[in-house]
């Protein structure tokens, strides 16, 4: 199931000059007897969603809330441009977004294809800060986002840029403060996977005590976070 303007679309199939189909693909599995990893992996190939359907009463169910979304698309062709600081550095991102890091690690340029009214997406990246020979006064600027896409609502080109900054004194406060639930949701969420990426290869391996251990230890970790 295929979302995209009807402008985009190439008038003749056989004109080699024609620019490449731009859209979503949205995908369904009906039953248990598909291969959900396959029809995922096209539906966030495509910046879609894939939907199961277990029974055919959740048909009508995930139809009307796959057109809905279509309905209700605000932003389209999104494009997010992640710039480092100076010596500053990607270390690691996380997930599968369509991206293009440059070979110093310096920039990053993320294609999010359109977002939906209300609709939230994350972008986990791992960076190096460089050590300071001494306590900076002024605050580092780690990172620069910007981003731009075309705003269904107004019909025009849009764009917005963010910067982070973090501090560098001498010694941490010793404030109490609240942690952020969004990070140590997302960092639970990397814990979790690379224990299910380890504890795979040790099953795989014949070694399944270790395997459970290397669940249940993150298990605690996620309880206690």
């Amino acid at each position: 199931f295929q979302q995209a303007e009807e402008s985009q679309l190439p008038e003749d199939d056989d004109d080699s000059d024609a620019p490449p189909f731009e859209g979503s693909v949205y995908t369904f599995g009906f039953g248990s007897d598909h291969d959900a990893a396959m029809l995922k992996a096209i539906s966030d190939a495509d910046h879609g969603v894939y939907y199961f359907i277990g029974s055919v009463d959740k048909i009508p169910e995930s139809f009307a809330d796959c057109l809905g979304g279509l309905l209700s698309v605000v932003g389209q062709n999104i494009a997010l441009t992640v710039e480092m600081g100076p010596k500053c550095t990607i270390k690691k991102i996380h997930g599968r977004q369509s991206r293009k890091l440059a070979e110093d690690k310096k920039k990053c340029e993320f294609q999010l294809g359109d977002m939906q009214s209300e609709e939230q997406r994350d972008l986990v990246i791992e960076v190096n800060l460089p050590s300071l020979p001494s306590p900076s006064k002024e605050p580092q600027a780690v990172l620069t986002t910007s981003v731009t896409y075309f705003n269904v609502i107004t019909s025009i080109m849009d764009a917005a840029t963010v910067q982070l900054i973090v501090d560098r004194p001498e010694a941490a406060s010793n404030e109490p403060c609240d942690a952020n639930v969004d990070v140590d949701r997302q960092r639970n969420r990397i814990t979790v996977a690379a224990a299910l990426e380890t504890a795979t290869s040790l099953a795989d391996a014949g070694n399944f005590d270790a395997a459970r251990k290397a669940v249940s230890d993150s298990r605690t970790i996620v309880e206690t976070s």
